[in-house]
C-alpha cells in the first residue's frame, strides 16, 4: 500500500472526507513533519510518551525520515533507560517491542541494541543475543551491540566467545568505554584463568570505580594466592568501603594465610563489629583459636558459627586447623556425632 493510500484509509476510517484533503506525496511529508516538529518540542519539554506518540504518528507518513528516526531512537531510550535502571526491564522491552516496527522488519539499529539491553537486564539472555546479532548485521563496528551479545553470551555461561565478542567492543570501542572491560574480566574469573583477570580489572579501574570489580580482583588475587598484593589491594580502598563486612573478612583470610594472625583477628572483629551475624568471621576466629589451642574460645566461636549457618559442620569436620578439636567430646556432641558416623562409614 502506498503513503497516500494509507493515509487515505485512515481518513476513511475517521468518516472525513478525503477529496480536499490530500492530494500529494508532498502534503504526506508535511503532515509527517509536522508530527515531527510537535514531538521535538514535547521532548524539549521532557514528555517523552507524548513526543512518542507523535513521533509514531509521523512514521505512518514519513518512516524514511532519518531526523524522525533518530528522535524516536533518542526518545525511547530517554523513556526505557530509567526503567532498566529500576530493575524494569520487561516493562522496558515491551515498550521497545511497541514502538520497534521489528514486525515490519524495519527496526534500528539502537533499537535492536536496546532490546538486547533490555532481555539481558531481564535474564532473557537467548533472546538478548540474538537481537544484538541483528543488530551487528546493520552495522558489524557498534561496540554497544558487542558489549550486550557479548554479556549475553556471558549470560549463556558461553566464556570463550564472550572474550572474543568483548574484544571487538574493546577494539572499536573508546578506551575510556568500560562496559567490555567488565564482562571480559567476568568471563576470564569463571573459566579460571585468574592472572589474565586480575590484569583486566587492574585496567578497567583506573577508568571507572565499581565494588563488584573490586569484588573480581580481591578473589583474583586471592586464587592466585597473591595474599600480599591482596591485602594493599584492600587497604587501598578500604576507606571508601569500610562500612562492608566483607572487605574486613577477606584481608583477615589473606593475613591468616601469611600467618599474621593478631592482625587478622583484629579484622574478623571488625567485620563482626559491623554485622553481627557475620559467620565467616566467627569461623575464622575458632581456627585461629585452634591454632594456638586455645579451645575455650575456639569452642564459643564454633558454637555461635552454627547456630547461624549449620553448613559449616562439613567444612569444620574436614579443616586441618581443627584435627585435635574436633575429637572433644563437647565438639562432637556440638557436632551432633557427625564425627564418628563418618569414621564408621
Amino acid at each position: 500500500m502506498s503513503l497516500v493510500s494509507r493515509f487515505l484509509k485512515k481518513i476513511k476510517k475517521k468518516g472525513q472526507p478525503s477529496n480536499n484533503i490530500i492530494q500529494s506525496k508532498e502534503d504526506i511529508n508535511k503532515l509527517g513533519q509536522d508530527y515531527l516538529k510537535k514531538a521535538k518540542g514535547l521532548a524539549a519539554q521532557k514528555k517523552y510518551f507524548e513526543a512518542l506518540e507523535e513521533l509514531e504518528l509521523g512514521y505512518n507518513y514519513i518512516p524514511n525520515d532519518e531526523e524522525l528516526r533518530n528522535l524516536m531512537d533518542r526518545v525511547l531510550y530517554k523513556i526505557i533507560q530509567p526503567l532498566i535502571n529500576d530493575k524494569k526491564a520487561a516493562k522496558a522491552k515491551e515498550i521497545l517491542l511497541k514502538y520497534s516496527h521489528i514486525d515490519k522488519g524495519d527496526a534500528t539499529q539502537s533499537t535492536l541494541n536496546n532490546l538486547s539491553w533490555a532481555c539481558y537486564s531481564n535474564r532473557e539472555y537467548a533472546e538478548a543475543l540474538e537481537y544484538s546479532l541483528k543488530g551487528l548485521e546493520l552495522d558489524n563496528t557498534d561496540f554497544y551491540l558487542y558489549s550486550n551479545k557479548g554479556n549475553a553470551l556471558l549470560g549463556l555461561n558461553r566464556y570463550e566467545e564472550a572474550i572474543e565478542t568483548f574484544e571487538l567492543a574493546i577494539k572499536y570501542a573508546p578506551e575510556d568505554f568500560t562496559i567490555p572491560l567488565y564482562g571480559k574480566g567476568a568471563s576470564l574469573f569463571n573459566l579460571e584463568r585468574y592472572e589474565e583477570c586480575e590484569k583486566v580489572f587492574k585496567k578497567y579501574l583506573q577508568f571507572k570505580d565499581n565494588e563488584d570489580a573490586y569484588g573480581y580482583l580481591i578473589e583474583s588475587f586471592n586464587s592466585q594466592g597473591k595474599h600480599k598484593e591482596k591485602i594493599d589491594f584492600i587497604d587501598s580502598i578500604l576507606e571508601k568501603c569500610y562500612k562492608d563486612p566483607w572487605y574486613h573478612y577477606k584481608k583477615g583470610c589473606s593475613l591468616t594465610a601469611l600467618s599474621s594472625y593478631h592482625a587478622a583477628m583484629e579484622c574478623f572483629d571488625e567485620a563482626i563489629f559491623l554485622d553481627k551475624n557475620y559467620v565467616g568471621a566467627y569461623y575464622s576466629k575458632c581456627r585461629i583459636y585452634c591454632r594456638f589451642r586455645i579451645y575455650d574460645g575456639a569452642f564459643e566461636m564454633l558454637k555461635k558459627t552454627l547456630e547461624l549457618d549449620e553448613g559449616y559442620k562439613d567444612f569444620a569436620l574436614e579443616d586441618g586447623y581443627l584435627e585435635e578439636f574436633v575429637q572433644f567430646s563437647e565438639v562432637k556432641a556440638l557436632l551432633g556425632g557427625e564425627l564418628d558416623e563418618r569414621k564408621e562409614a
